[in-house]
C-alpha cells in the first residue's frame, strides 16, 4: 500500500466534546483555518460530525492518507490510543504531542510515541468547552520557543492556562478538573433548598442557577478575594450570616477538603492503572 500524506497544522486524534471545543475555538480566534485541521476518531461518526460542522479534514489513520503534522492534540479515550496501529503512531514522529487523556502519565505517552519532539499533558475542565476554563499542563522537557507558543495557542483555546510539574497535576485534576461538578452540586442543593419554601421547579431552579452564575462573574470582574466578597454581603446579625454560620458548624470546610482529597486519590489511582 502506498502512503500519501496530507499536511495540517494541527491534527486531533479524537473529536469528542473538548477535542470539538478546541477545534471550534481555534477557528473563532483564528489561529488556524479549516484547510489547516485535522482529525480522526473511533468509527463512531463523531469525526464526520465535526468536520461538517467546522469544514476541518478527516482522516482514517488505518487508510493510505496519513495525516503530515506539526502539533497532534490527543483528545480520545486511553483505549482508543491504545488501539492506534504502529503506522497511526508513526505518523506523529517528530511532532509535538498535546494530551488530554485523563489519567495517561506522561511515561505511557512517551511508551506509544518514543519518537515524538516533546510532550504535554494537561488537564482541562468543562467550562473550556465555551472558551472560559482553566487547564494546567506540564512537560516532559523544557521546551522550545516554537512548540510554547503552540501549547498556549492549542490550550488558551479552552481559556486560561499554566504551567505545573507533572506531579501537581492530580492536584489541577481535584481543584480546577472536577471543582465545576462540586458547582454544580451547590447549585442542585440550593435549588432543592428552594423547592423546600415551595416555590415551583422553574422558580427554584432559576433562583439558584442565576445566584451562581452572577456570584461567578462579579468574583471574575472583582478585584477582590472571595473571602472578602462573602464579607461585603455578610451584614453582622443578619441573615447570610445566619447562613454561613451554619455552613460552618456544618464543616463545609473540611467537608470540601475531604471530597478534593478524594478526587485527588482518584486521579492517582486511575494513572496506575
Amino acid at each position: 500500500m502506498q502512503e500519501h500524506k496530507k499536511s495540517f497544522g494541527v491534527f486531533f486524534v479524537g473529536a469528542g466534546m473538548m477535542g470539538g471545543s478546541m477545534v471550534r475555538s481555534l477557528l473563532r480566534s483564528n489561529a488556524f483555518g479549516p484547510d489547516q485541521i485535522g482529525c480522526c476518531s473511533a468509527k463512531d461518526g463523531t469525526a464526520e460530525k465535526l468536520a461538517a460542522e467546522t469544514g476541518i479534514s478527516v482522516v482514517d489513520l488505518d487508510s493510505e492518507t496519513q495525516p503530515c503534522t506539526n502539533v497532534v492534540v490527543l483528545a480520545c479515550k486511553p483505549q482508543q490510543l491504545a488501539a492506534l496501529s504502529p503506522s497511526a503512531t508513526s505518523s506523529f514522529n517528530g511532532a509535538l504531542l498535546i494530551s488530554i487523556l485523563a489519567g495517561t502519565p506522561i511515561s505511557k505517552i512517551r511508551e506509544r510515541f518514543p519518537n515524538a519532539r516533546a510532550i504535554v499533558r494537561a488537564m482541562p475542565n468543562t467550562p473550556g468547552s465555551i472558551g472560559a476554563g482553566i487547564t494546567g499542563w506540564a512537560s516532559d522537557q523544557t521546551l522550545q520557543p516554537e512548540d510554547a507558543s503552540a501549547v498556549a495557542t492549542v490550550l488558551g483555546s479552552l481559556g486560561e492556562a499554566i504551567h505545573t510539574q507533572e506531579s501537581e497535576l492530580d492536584a489541577v485534576t481535584a481543584i480546577s478538573g472536577s471543582g465545576p461538578a462540586y458547582l454544580f452540586l451547590f447549585t442542585e442543593a440550593l435549588e432543592k433548598a428552594a423547592r423546600g419554601f415551595g416555590f415551583d421547579d422553574a422558580t427554584a431552579l432559576k433562583l439558584a442557577r442565576q445566584t451562581m452564575i452572577g456570584a461567578a462573574k462579579l468574583m471574575s470582574e472583582s478585584p477582590l478575594h472571595p473571602s472578602e466578597l462573602r464579607r461585603q454581603v455578610t451584614s453582622p446579625g443578619g441573615t447570610t450570616q445566619a447562613a454561613v454560620q451554619s455552613f460552618e458548624q456544618g464543616g463545609l470546610h473540611d467537608l470540601v477538603r475531604t471530597a478534593a482529597q478524594a478526587a485527588h486519590a482518584r486521579s492517582i489511582e486511575l494513572s496506575k492503572l
